[in-house]
């Protein structure tokens, strides 16, 4: 084999390599799009969450102020 043989397999064989390392890169490529379409979700869950937990501590505020007024009534005529 001469030198130009050699040097035509390894020029095909980088071409191999480097098709091989962009279908590697698309793969990825998809997988962090993956990720971030359900890092979204999560956020919005969890903003979601965030709400709800929000509202749960305003009920627990308007009921405290009813059996605050319910325990003034309670001793005032108790």
């Amino acid at each position: 084999m001469n030198n130009e043989e050699k040097i035509l397999q390894i020029l095909t064989q980088m071409q191999g390599d480097i098709s091989d390392l962009k279908q590697g890169q698309a793969k990825l490529e998809q997988g962090q799009a993956k990720l971030e379409q359900g890092q979204a979700r999560l956020e919005a869950k969890v903003k979601d969450i965030d709400l709800n937990i929000k509202a749960l501590w305003e009920d627990i505020k308007r009921g405290d102020l009813r059996l605050d007024r319910h325990e003034r009534e309670y001793h005032r005529y108790g």
